[in-house]
């Protein structure tokens, strides 16, 4: 389950999303942490793959994000968090082979499709075939 909320550090404000596991009572706090931990290294490799020089201006990136730990709500319970990112969200691809087709109509760009499915690959091979980042 996903929320669109405000983050406030002093006199700043931002935007942010929370993700809450459906069954979050049941959900073990650490799997919080290995999600957020899986962000940070697919962005690791988005900064590998980025200094192969993608055509420009076009880079693979991931939004920063971190485990939120809600303190004065009982049982302390956490959630995933990002900054939020206005407009469409659209999936190129997913880790069972699916693809999305620039086709579709959704005014997608082709070379963006392209990218993705770049980076997946280059994820695969550059990590001796132990990742495949999509």
């Amino acid at each position: 389950a996903a929320h669109r909320a405000t983050l406030y550090l002093g006199e700043k404000s931002l935007d942010y999303v929370v993700k809450f596991a459906l069954d979050a009572a049941a959900t073990p706090r650490q799997l919080y942490f290995k999600d957020i931990e899986a962000q940070v290294v697919a962005g690791q490799w988005a900064v590998r793959f980025n200094a192969h020089a993608p055509p420009p201006p076009r880079e693979v990136c991931f939004t920063p994000c971190c485990v939120l730990e809600f303190v004065d709500r009982p049982g302390r319970p956490v959630g995933g968090g990002e900054a939020f990112i206005a407009g469409e969200f659209v999936k190129h691809n997913n880790n069972v082979g699916a693809t999305l087709q620039p086709t579709n109509g959704r005014g997608i760009v082709e070379e963006d499709n392209a990218l993705a499915q770049a980076f997946s690959h280059f994820s695969y091979h550059a990590s001796n075939h132990r990742l495949l980042l999509c």
